[in-house]
């Protein structure tokens, strides 16, 4: 199976006028291409962010960002040496700290060009109508879990974060018809996170998926999809970092979105928790 670099390639000579003309930077400038942002990109071919991204559905993908997700995993498989993603043998704090900042700030304008602002507004609305919110993280995704049932509960809303899937099926066993359920993966492809996602469909019971995989299987089964992005894991890395970052951006909008939309309501709720957890902290 031909690889992108190899598509890319051949998209430099079988494409015409301004795909031609991103396919020819692309292949002439490859290897700088995963921390490389769509407008820095369009600049530097001289098209628009529009053509970028038509660009890449034409490739196949579903978008720039799903097109960079494969271009980082392939740099990886390649393992050049002189080429690292993340980090490399004896570099300085400084350079780690401007190239960390950059790789978060990519996630993050990615992630916010991405979500769909009709998707956001709709999950919030499901969060001020239930009873009761749901949330499962697989793997590393349990972390943003955990941060969202604590921002939801924050605000008065009945939210609990799980990390066994025995434990999450028994909660949709349990639960009420209108129980919302929020799954966090970042590939949509762990069985556990199928498995749970095809009982709750079976139930009919709202799921919602936070992925970066918009063509994933999770995706799939879900009511509806917000989709994060993950502009790829070194192989350096000692753990998750973009896709967390892109997740917890995701979860942040939607506390801030959902306090916008209900102000009135949930202002009084925040002071009153604030003030307890400084009795608390006093009591100590």
């Amino acid at each position: 199976m031909e690889d992108l670099r190899g598509r890319i390639t051949r998209a430099a000579k079988e494409m015409r006028g301004s795909n031609q003309r991103i396919a020819i930077y692309m292949r002439d400038h490859y290897d700088d291409l995963a921390m490389k942002p769509i407008n820095q990109l369009a600049q530097a071919a001289g098209v628009s962010q529009s053509t970028v991204f038509r660009f890449a559905q034409a490739m196949g993908y579903s978008g720039y960002p799903d097109m960079k997700v494969q271009l980082s995993m392939q740099l990886q498989r390649e393992e050049k040496p002189t080429k690292k993603l993340e980090i490399e043998p004896g570099e300085s704090s400084t350079a780690i700290n401007h190239k960390l900042a950059g790789r978060y700030k990519i996630v993050v304008d990615e992630t916010s060009r991405m979500l769909d602002d009709k998707l956001v507004a709709k999950t919030v609305k499901a969060f001020a109508e239930t009873k009761q919110i749901i949330i499962y993280g697989a793997g590393a995704s349990s972390i943003a879990a955990d941060a969202l049932a604590l921002k939801l509960t924050r605000i008065g809303r009945q939210a609990v974060a799980v990390r066994d899937l025995h434990m999450a099926m028994m909660r949709v066993v349990t639960a009420d018809p209108d129980t919302v359920f929020v799954v966090i993966s970042n590939w949509g492809q762990t069985r556990s996170v199928l498995d749970l996602l095809q009982e709750l469909k079976k139930r009919e019971m709202t799921r919602i998926v936070l992925t970066a995989r918009a063509k994933s299987k999770a995706a799939r089964l879900s009511s509806w999809t917000l989709l994060t992005q993950d502009v790829g894991e070194a192989h350096s890395r000692a753990a998750a970092t973009t896709s967390l970052v892109s997740q917890m951006y995701t979860i942040d909008l939607l506390m801030f979105d959902y306090v916008a939309q209900y102000y009135d309501e949930v202002t009084p709720i925040i002071g009153q928790t604030a003030a307890a957890v400084k009795r608390f902290q006093r009591r100590k």
